[in-house]
């Protein structure tokens, strides 16, 4: 193939990995919170797919075997982003509060006594104690000149050409990593990782 041909090819550019965008609800974060999530995520996996197979004889030609397709598997469970947080650590407070929200009560065991030491889980199909909610990953790629024109004076998120976008549906936080400190981290920004749970996700064809 000609160096032509290869560039009529990919006309479109590459796909770049270090453009994306981690959202939440409105009903679980506010929209400064929901602004630097979007911007100040470092990293995120968006998960695998395949099927579980259940290995069947043959009948008709004798000897070999088939392996059918018997379920879907979501892969990556959890979910595992890197988020780089500001100096009031605005963001491991909001995971964390959404991951306290998991229990009904003793998440944050404050004070003394048994029953603030005490955890209690709530119901997680329970409609009062409902504590899941969708979140998405977008997959962004430079604008096209038109398309930056035409959002030139909108959000900053928006300024760029969404490929792609990934529904996950019934999340929660269910894992937030240690904070590493250290006085030799000159000049180094403060991340922690967050771990999403979810049943299932679909992404927007279009």
């Amino acid at each position: 193939m000609s160096y032509e041909a290869a560039k009529a090819l990919i006309n479109k550019g590459y796909s770049r990995p270090s453009l994306y965008s981690l959202e939440l609800p409105g009903n679980k974060a506010t929209r400064y919170e929901k602004d630097y999530l979007s911007m100040f995520c470092k990293s995120i996996t968006i998960p695998g797919i395949s099927h579980e197979t259940v290995t069947a004889l043959g009948q008709v030609a004798l000897g070999v075997q088939e392996d059918i397709p018997s379920a879907i598997k979501f892969g990556n469970r959890p979910v595992v982003a890197e988020i780089i947080d500001n100096r009031d650590m605005d963001m491991y407070k909001l995971f964390r509060g959404l991951f306290d929200d998991t229990a009904a009560s003793g998440a944050n065991p404050e004070g003394r006594g048994n029953d603030v030491r005490t955890q209690r889980m709530r119901m997680y199909y329970r409609a009062r104690d409902n504590y899941t909610f969708d979140f998405n990953i977008k997959k962004l790629e430079y604008p096209t000149p038109l398309e930056r024109d035409l959002n030139i004076f909108r959000d900053p998120v928006e300024y760029y050409h969404t490929s792609i976008k990934y529904t996950f549906i019934k999340g929660y936080v269910t894992s937030l990593s240690e904070i590493q400190l250290g006085s030799n981290m000159f000049d180094t920004f403060m991340t922690f990782r967050v771990g999403f749970n979810y049943e299932t996700y679909y992404y927007d064809k279009d």
